[in-house]
């Protein structure tokens, strides 16, 4: 990471920028102007949620030239998060699409297409491999179940989620009133499923990325001592 680290840090600059402008674009691509609604939406939130990891990643490379590169679980999170998020949104396409203006929909590939993929190249090139533990995928279903439990308590404190009081549901599928405890906690449980699911798969890529990069060092150090006990003898049998 030390050789890299300055490539490092201006990929996670790019990619916060990218985040930032896909939530700026989104608070001010709504049909009444400038709105800070867009914050109350998971997608919104998981993008913040990369500006704010990647601000703290940066800082930490810039200080310790590229020794440290923060905390892990919270990269995970944030990782296993906005993609998640990403999937969603483009299952959910026609819905989350339909009649929006050029500014949102550009709002949308930014922070559903383009900081995901981008996130994910971070991993894959900027990361320390082989840190995460086996009780990381747990820790997906974290941001979902603080996000799920503030849209409850912010309907029964007087501050819903939603677009209005009438409506305190970002989601048709929180709507209690409408699906009941059961449909919700199915849709929680296959939505959590799916996180855990992914967070299982980063899991068992970053081990096998950390073995083959492991390996590959050792491979490297081998050739390097061939090399060298090769110069040392040639110049014994020059001597």
């Amino acid at each position: 990471m030390r050789r890299r680290y300055p490539y490092a840090v201006a990929f996670k600059i790019v990619l916060m920028l990218a985040a930032v402008g896909g939530i700026a674009l989104q608070c001010m691509g709504g049909a009444e102007g400038f709105s800070l609604q867009p914050f109350k939406m998971f997608p919104t939130l998981s993008n913040l949620f990369v500006v704010f990891y990647q601000a703290v990643q940066i800082s930490a490379l810039v200080q310790t030239r590229g020794e440290e590169d923060f905390s892990h679980p919270i990269q995970f999170m944030s990782l296993v998060t906005v993609v998640l998020s990403g999937l969603i949104t483009l299952v959910m396409g026609k819905y989350q699409f339909a009649g929006n203006r050029a500014m949102l929909l550009a709002a949308m590939i930014l922070m559903n297409i383009i900081v995901p993929l981008m996130s994910i190249i971070d991993w894959m090139f900027f990361t320390r491999k082989g840190t995460y533990e086996p009780y990381y995928p747990l820790l997906s279903l974290i941001p979902l179940a603080v996000y799920v439990a503030a849209v409850y308590i912010g309907k029964a404190a007087g501050f819903p989620l939603g677009p209005s009081r009438e409506n305190p549901y970002p989601y048709d599928f929180l709507n209690l009133e409408v699906m009941g405890v059961v449909k919700i906690l199915i849709v929680c449980i296959i939505i959590g499923g799916a996180a855990v699911m992914l967070g299982w798969f980063l899991y068992k890529a970053d081990y096998v990325l950390s073995w083959q990069q492991a390996e590959e060092k050792e491979n490297k150090k081998k050739k390097s001592r061939r090399k060298r006990s090769r110069t040392k003898k040639d110049q014994t049998e020059k001597s």
